[in-house]
């Protein structure tokens, strides 16, 4: 029997073959997840200003040269060779020629516009040792994948210059070693924006997996979180990581409005062609949370929280953890690849305060914005991109506007979202706004006070300290200080009178002075 068998698979191998043996060793399966971040006014509108990193990343992640994470959590200009040593900035001399631009301490952020979406740390797991390569793609359309590892293929790169007749200066030439040469111009996402990345992915066999390959001294806990037991270990060029990793920002419509009545009711409206699969309501109020388990959202349809259909869990953590990753098994992750999605943003997701709705996009809509190709195909794909929509309450856009000029508002202007929180007062306020004008507001700052007669004038900084008095070093404006009424600022024997819609204390100027009058302008925070 033991010959028989032997003769009958070596003679029928090559039929085997033909018929379906070769794809059979080729199958693999693909494991994704990843987050789209957005905030949108109670109105729905989502809002402008998401470049700024909530998680830092490790020093080894890629990123374009003006997207490389810095101090403050901001995209800033880089010429990291770690980072970027695939793209050189540079900059055009008044001769047309371009030379390398120089990076100094205190250089600007980059210039990135129009900003919306952050798509948030997706990555790509392989399960199989039968497939030894794979060529990955995906395509982003609506923005650029900003930050990646291991070292892309093929991808693109915003403001790369191109062109058969520049002018390459022999500095740029002897530094140049074939990198992409990048432009310092602002990046507008709301005019359209196709980006997309490569690479050539090998898959190691569980055996030859050793952790001594993808260990990384500087990897911090967004690092390690995603890392599943049951993943192979790939291979990319000289590069090993347990998965494929990339993010982005851009501009694009997603298939579901976010919105909060002035009751108070928040809304989920589901614009897709498809059901959104799951949707989970969480918001944070001073540390404590509550949540409501939407399930799921059918087209065109509407899901509604009123203020007493919030749950209040008696175990927090482990409720709310729970919940997630129950509804992220459901859409096909394994329990460890949802384990690390619920570590890796626990604390952007939950330890923040807000308002917030987690959803799962629609298979339709992810394949529009975020097409993914794989050559070859696998046997069995998942693809689980959850939304993450703050929203803006009514009563949250109410304390902004009243608190807009003081020096309570620090406590957004601090906060990881001020440029939306801005956005959305631009929206909700058409004048332009000033330091308010009381007692408190206006003590410990500085101000300038400007003299003026015809069209002469001088200008001192004036700081209004409530222990001290006034006292310039080259006007003849001193003594002790106060606010008058609502529209009266007394400095000494000097009253000054304020245009509330321009923010400006006029004065006439003491007999003993050279100039007419006195003016100060209180400094515009919006508008």
């Amino acid at each position: 029997m033991f010959m028989v068998q032997v003769i009958v698979m070596k003679n029928y191998l090559p039929l085997l073959t033909l018929c379906g043996l070769s794809s059979f060793l080729n199958a693999y399966e693909m494991h994704e997840w990843g987050t789209f971040t957005t905030v949108s006014g109670s109105d729905g509108r989502m809002l402008t200003g998401l470049h700024i990193e909530e998680e830092h990343l490790p020093p080894f992640v890629y990123s374009h040269i003006g997207m490389a994470q810095q101090a403050g959590n901001a995209y800033l200009f880089s010429n990291n060779p770690t980072q970027n040593k695939n793209q050189m900035l540079v900059m055009q001399r008044a001769d047309k020629h371009f030379v390398p631009m120089v990076m100094m301490k205190g250089m600007p952020r980059a210039m990135l516009r129009n900003v919306t979406v952050k798509m948030e740390t997706p990555v790509l797991y392989f399960y199989g040792d039968d497939t030894p390569k794979v060529h990955v793609k995906v395509g982003f359309n609506g923005g650029t994948i900003s930050q990646w590892y291991p070292q892309r293929s093929a991808g693109d790169t915003p403001n790369k210059l191109i062109g058969k007749d520049l002018k390459i200066s022999d500095a740029l030439k002897k530094s140049l070693n074939g990198r992409e040469m990048v432009i310092n111009s602002p990046i507008d996402f709301a005019k359209p924006y196709t980006g997309g990345i490569e690479w050539d992915v090998e898959i190691l066999p569980k055996d030859l997996a050793d952790p001594a390959f993808t260990f990384k001294a500087e990897e911090n806990y967004t690092w390690i979180y995603p890392r599943v037991p049951d993943a192979n270990m790939l291979k990319v060029g000289d590069e090993y990581e347990d998965y494929l990793f990339y993010r982005g920002i851009g501009n694009f419509q997603l298939p579901a409005t976010f919105s909060v009545d002035s009751n108070e009711t928040l809304k989920v409206q589901n614009n897709s062609k498809q059901a959104i699969p799951l949707a989970f309501a969480f918001e944070n109020i001073g540390g404590k949370f509550r949540y409501k388990n939407l399930g799921r959202v059918e087209t065109k349809q509407a899901a509604l929280v009123a203020e007493n259909e919030w749950v209040t869990p008696k175990n927090p953590q482990v409720e709310v953890f729970q919940q997630m990753r129950q509804g992220l098994v459901a859409q096909g992750l394994s329990k460890d690849e949802a384990n690390g999605m619920v570590k890796t943003w626990w604390k952007s997701y939950f330890n923040k305060p807000g308002l917030r709705v987690f959803w799962v996009v629609p298979q339709y809509d992810l394949e529009q914005i975020l097409p993914l190709t794989l050559e070859p195909k696998p046997e069995k794909s998942v693809r689980v991109i959850v939304g993450r929509a703050d929203v803006l309450r009514p009563k949250f856009e109410q304390a902004m506007v009243a608190s807009l000029g003081t020096k309570n508002f620090s406590k957004y202007s601090q906060d990881r979202f001020y440029l939306p929180y801005k956005n959305r007062l631009e929206q909700l306020i058409k004048e332009p706004v000033f330091t308010k004008f009381d007692k408190d507001n206006l003590s410990h700052v500085y101000l300038k006070v400007t003299a003026k007669k015809g069209d002469s004038a001088q200008g001192e900084n004036l700081y209004l300290n409530p222990n001290n008095d006034v006292k310039l070093q080259h006007l003849p404006l001193a003594g002790p200080w106060k606010i008058k009424d609502d529209n009266k600022l007394q400095i000494g024997e000097t009253l000054f009178t304020l245009d509330p819609a321009k923010g400006l204390l006029t004065a006439a100027a003491p007999k003993d002075s050279s100039y007419d009058i006195y003016e100060i302008q209180l400094q515009r925070v919006l508008n």
